[in-house]
């Protein structure tokens, strides 16, 4: 919560991570292993070669579309490596639990409202933390969230800084 709110972007894009033959020593001390071969796919495969991919995120109004594709050179076009087609991206499994959760915080934050509570400048963790202390139960922090941001006109504002982000009142 405490995050930039294009962190989880920023995390979700992958990028290839280079080992040299020291880390799979440390690797392997560190786990314990008697051989860290096993970590890794047995292809044949050119790995001098060049590849390119591409990565592409479709979404349409009822289902997303996960689609990866790679370079051929012999042919010179890409070509599919899979797809998934996610009919189900929209659905909450626990709608019913996460709307009564969401109406509990949204009642608990009135009340820190009304005794002044975000006069001062509260971090994210502040608040989850005080949030599941007054309730008495976890709190999925993403329903915090939702209810922090919802509120229109904003009562509470975030306030981003390079640190994180803290709520204060408006």
């Amino acid at each position: 919560m405490g995050k930039h709110l294009d962190f989880m972007d920023k995390m979700e894009r992958f990028k290839l991570i280079k080992w040299y033959i020291s880390d799979f020593f440390r690797a392997k001390a560190a786990f314990g292993l008697e051989n860290v071969g096993f970590l890794f796919p047995h292809v044949k495969t050119d790995t001098e070669e060049a590849a390119l991919y591409q990565v592409s995120i479709k979404t349409f109004d009822s289902w997303v579309v996960y689609d990866m594709k790679r370079w051929d050179s012999e042919i010179n076009m890409f070509v599919d490596e899979f797809q998934l087609v996610d009919k189900r991206h929209d659905i909450d499994l626990y709608k019913e639990s996460t709307e009564s959760e969401q109406k509990e915080i949204r009642d608990w934050l009135r009340k820190l409202i009304e005794e002044s509570y975000f006069t001062e400048n509260r971090d994210p963790d502040e608040i989850c933390e005080k949030c599941c202390a007054d309730l008495g139960h976890y709190i999925e922090p993403k329903n915090l969230f939702t209810v922090l941001h919802e509120e229109v006109p904003p009562i509470i504002k975030r306030i981003e800084h390079k640190n994180g982000a803290y709520y204060i009142a408006v």
